[in-house]
């Protein structure tokens, strides 16, 4: 349901009065509270799709809570506010943390140990990098998976990827800004119905046409490649890919400043023998222009390469291709190549993390370029249990180590683990790192989101945590727009897990 229009002459809450219990309660979208009493209630229905409202509008949509959850309590007064504050059983049961004494209370954003004003925490314990605003992208009995954030002129945002809706698969793109969604388009449903397809990955060019990278399963797999107009998101052409096995469909895409676009995928040479292959593609077309691969230091005999993630530095076209090469029988290496653009050629490879062997394996879980030659690359180690697995953030500027950013350089202890790691880069070489760990709400245990804003020298300039207890959520994307404001694709967990039978989906503007 949707809740009465709240009173508009109080001040916009922070992330650490979320839970005050006030008479008027308002949401961030990634919170479900209401008016006038602590209780919260969801229609059967779910939250609609079609209303392109955002969180600021005064009109909230709860995120997982249960209609009979009471969520009542005792108050008290917080010292740091003024205001009243929920005192009964928390989620932690801990006495709430005094703002600037380092440590990370409940009701606080971030704690960076002192009271200064303007350096990413402020202080009132409220982060630089908390959410603003929030869109909400949930779709009735269905799902919109955002595969690509960009940003527009005028602090506007595009998006782009996967609509599945009753088992039918269409391409949505998006135009929206803080205040709602501007304009929605759905493309006709992929064909054949004899058969399933699935977007791999999207990237909306400088024209605003979008590129997607798809698969079809039905007597045979088989992959594409697709342009879209973005007036009207009809299929301007459509190109078939080919595969050496059907194991090594086409993994990612990015596009060219002229449009041209180009993909990844694993390619088999001979038995045992696995290249990583990236092909330029022509944006009138789909024709191809040239097609490379990398071979890893095995050559021949279980020289098991994997192809991952491509990426384009913006502005320009330096081209960047990230992927997993076999250095031995026990070791594989996450690795970034530096790709001519012209012709395909590799002009240099860097591995961001040795692998020490056979305790873990690494994952590429995003890979992003910046501008000149900054790339940032996120790789989840996974060790031979679950407490074991984290993630690791790594920049790269002219194929040098930048910095790092790993679970101990975060400020928050307690979790685990941290993985799933997502990364952004704005104009001015920042970078916007958000995934997520596994957290303790006491009554629940549920993903937490995490976000941290790196300067190009590897300075924190802010991070905070998003998400709580039942209403936890993770993050698919992020990225940047208005000029260095940065985005997430908030997945709400809610009591149906993640995908499409989760509590909702939702795009959260971050405050700087």
């Amino acid at each position: 349901m949707r809740f009465p229009t709240c009173p508009t002459d109080r001040p916009a809450p922070t992330f650490s009065t979320l839970l005050v219990s006030t008479p008027c309660l308002l949401a961030l979208g990634i919170l479900g509270l209401g008016c006038a009493d602590d209780r919260t209630q969801v229609d059967d229905a779910g939250p609609s799709s079609s209303t392109g409202e955002s969180s600021g509008s005064g009109e909230t949509e709860t995120l997982g809570e249960s209609a009979d959850q009471d969520t009542s309590a005792e108050t008290d007064t917080d010292l740091d506010t003024g205001d009243t504050v929920d005192t009964g059983d928390t989620e932690t049961d801990a006495p709430p943390s005094l703002c600037g004494d380092g440590e990370v209370g409940p009701l606080e954003e971030c704690d960076d140990g002192n009271t200064v004003d303007d350096d990413g925490c402020s202080n009132t314990c409220v982060s630089a990098c908390g959410v603003d605003f929030t869109l909400d992208m949930t779709v009735d009995e269905g799902w919109f998976a955002v595969q690509d954030l960009r940003g527009l002129p005028g602090a506007k945002l595009a998006l782009a990827g996967e609509l599945e809706v009753s088992g039918q698969v269409r391409l949505r793109y998006v135009r929206a800004n803080e205040g709602g969604i501007e304009q929605t388009l759905d493309s006709e449903v992929l064909g054949p119905g004899d058969a399933t397809h699935h977007i791999q990955a999207t990237a909306i060019t400088d024209a605003g046409d979008i590129m997607a990278l798809g698969r079809s399963a039905g007597i045979e797999d088989t992959a594409w490649l697709a342009r879209y107009s973005g007036a009207d998101l009809s299929e301007v052409w459509r190109v078939t890919l080919p595969l050496d096995d059907p194991q090594f469909l086409p993994e990612d895409l990015a596009v060219l400043a002229s449009g041209d676009v180009v993909y990844t995928r694993t390619t088999e040479v001979a038995d045992n023998d696995d290249d990583i292959l990236f092909e330029r593609r022509a944006f009138a077309d789909g024709a191809v222009v040239w097609s490379s691969s990398f071979s890893g230091e095995m050559n021949g005999g279980w020289s098991l390469d994997r192809a991952a993630r491509v990426a384009v530095s913006s502005p320009g076209d330096g081209l960047w291709v990230a992927g997993i090469v076999r250095v031995d029988f026990e070791t594989h290496s996450a690795t970034i190549l530096e790709i001519d653009a012209d012709d395909g050629a590799v002009l240099g490879a860097s591995v961001p993390l040795d692998d020490p062997g056979g305790s873990q394996e690494q994952v590429i879980t995003d890979f992003s370029a910046g501008p000149g030659s900054r790339v940032a690359i996120a790789i989840n180690l996974l060790g031979p249990a679950l407490q074991y697995h984290h993630s690791a953030v790594f920049m790269y500027e002219s194929k040098v180590l930048a910095w790092s950013l790993l679970k101990t350089d975060l400020p928050w202890t307690e979790g685990a683990p941290y993985y799933f790691a997502t990364v952004g880069l704005d104009d001015a070489g920042n970078t916007l790192v958000a995934g997520r760990y596994t957290h303790d709400f006491g009554s629940v245990t549920a993903p937490r989101v995490y976000v941290v804003k790196m300067s190009p020298t590897g300075e924190q300039l802010c991070n905070t945590r998003v998400g709580e207890g039942s209403d936890a959520v993770v993050v698919p994307a992020s990225g940047f727009f208005g000029g260095g404001r940065g985005v997430l694709n908030l997945d709400s967990f809610g009591q149906g897990g993640m995908g499409p039978e989760s509590g909702g989906n939702f795009i959260a503007g971050l405050r700087e």
